[in-house]
């Protein structure tokens, strides 16, 4: 597929005459997560609308389902581990610094174990569960050094306007993007969590 996406790819066709249906399987090893986001794109699927994404990636992905028009879309079960990475979805300000994790990713879930993360000031280890991405609902377990609450706010603040909004001395993420309407499942969470 290229220099940044060296894959290799398996699949099995069957009924494709008259019920076609398809199982396929993708894997990779440390390849460029921007070029498999991309491939994503290609394929129809956007696991970060608008956002980007860089770092290295081993991963297995598995495709299967019909292939006719009025058929669902394809069951996706994908396992990764990454490492290196910079992840910006188009709801925040700026990049988080994954320095690795172990990825479960399905059409209905996320899930980031052995996760260490650098965000807002500070650096973070822990796990992390997206739950439905049409109305997601996230989980969380984090165990940090410090963390900025200014930075954090700035990570979530809403495009600078011609008249800056007065400035607040508690914590509070943007409501303005989690009531856009919008592709970017990340902008629409909500959920719980714990910060140690």
């Amino acid at each position: 597929i290229g220099e940044k996406l060296r894959a290799q790819v398996r699949f099995r066709l069957e009924n494709y005459q008259t019920a076609p249906r398809v199982d396929a399987q993708l894997s990779t090893e440390q390849a460029e997560l921007e070029a498999l986001v991309g491939l994503a794109r290609s394929l129809g699927a956007d696991p970060l609308p608008g956002g980007r994404a860089t770092g290295r990636v081993t991963a297995t992905v598995d495709l299967s389902g019909p292939l006719n028009d009025t058929a669902r879309p394809l069951a996706l079960r994908a396992q990764a581990q990454l490492s290196s990475a910079s992840v910006q979805p188009a709801a925040l300000r700026a990049p988080l610094t994954i320095e690795q994790a172990n990825l479960e990713l399905s059409r209905e879930r996320l899930e980031l174990t052995n996760l260490r993360v650098a965000v807002a000031g500070g650096r973070f280890q822990g796990t992390l569960r997206v739950e439905s991405f049409d109305a997601p609902r996230v989980e969380f377990s984090l165990r940090g050094d410090t963390l900025d609450l200014e930075a954090v706010q700035a990570l979530f603040a809403a495009p600078a306007s011609a008249s800056p909004p007065p400035r607040r001395s508690v914590l509070s993420l943007s409501v303005v993007h989690a009531q856009q309407k919008t592709d970017d499942w990340f902008a629409r969470l909500s959920g719980r969590g714990a910060v140690e």
